[in-house]
């Protein structure tokens, strides 16, 4: 499988490795079904590192329980060579202030340390949330050959999951219908929130956390208090991308110009 996408790699094209710093962070919340098995980084890491490591992007998951440990899991990964880091948070579980505390100081360190390295090929990425409300992040493709909004919602039921689908192999992504969807889901969180989006500074930096909203309305859970540091992570993860010299360009009009009328079936 290495040599095949090695092969296939190119400069229009970079893969995706879920990897959280050295082996003690990693293996701290990434484990097998079988507790025999060994851990999770003896047995992606002599794989992980045969590839070429500036064709690869790092997703690194930061976990309440090994923030602490943020800047040197960072500078493991700088020191074997990876140039492509994207950090988000845990967003279903509960952060303590402390660890809040301690996130918003580590990020800022590491965004001084990667505006250092910003001329040598480096790249980071701060990500808030795991969904965004735009055109250009993660999407999912089912067994069903279909494309759906939201990576989870494979876990729903059938007649639930069909109401996100939006697009197909045969056809592709239908942006207009993506656009509607996103509309919708606007509209029915800021009617649950009393429009407090709507009225934040940051609306435009952040996305409303609509996965989790989904997530805890077909579970019958109050999302609000299910997750309810939401809004804590996003700002520090904002503001640290403030000062962030490294930038990534998106072409907002294609997304801003899809479907201005389009009406969902």
């Amino acid at each position: 499988i290495v040599e095949f996408v090695t092969s296939y790699l190119s400069d229009k094209f970079i893969l995706n490795l879920s990897l959280d710093g050295a082996r003690e962070s990693t293996d701290s919340f990434r484990k097998f079904k079988a507790a025999s098995q060994q851990s999770v980084f003896e047995s992606a890491w002599p794989h992980f590192k045969k590839f070429p490591s500036d064709r690869v992007r790092v997703i690194f998951t930061i976990a309440p329980e090994q923030v602490a440990h943020l800047t040197e899991n960072v500078e493991f990964l700088i020191d074997n060579g990876f140039k492509h880091i994207d950090l988000f948070p845990q967003m279903f579980c509960l952060w303590g202030e402390g660890e809040l505390d301690i996130l918003k100081e580590r990020l800022e360190g590491i965004v001084r340390r990667y505006n250092q390295l910003s001329g040598e090929g480096f790249s980071l990425r701060l990500l808030n949330r795991l969904w965004g409300s735009t055109h250009y992040e993660k999407i999912l493709l089912g067994s069903d050959k279909k494309f759906y909004l939201f990576e989870f919602i494979l876990s729903l039921a059938y007649e639930n999951r069909t109401k996100y689908v939006i697009g197909d192999l045969e056809h592709g992504i239908d942006l207009a219908r993506k656009k509607a969807i996103y509309q919708l889901l606007v509209d029915l969180f800021d009617k649950e929130t009393g429009a407090q989006c709507q009225a934040c500074d940051n609306k435009q930096l952040c996305a409303h956390p609509f996965a989790i909203y989904l997530w805890c309305k077909y579970q019958k859970k109050d999302f609000r208090s299910y997750y309810k540091n939401f809004c804590q992570i996003a700002e520090i993860m904002i503001n640290a991308g403030r000062v962030l010299k490294i930038k990534t360009a998106t072409d907002l009009e294609k997304w801003d110009n899809a479907g201005k009328k389009t009406e969902l079936s």
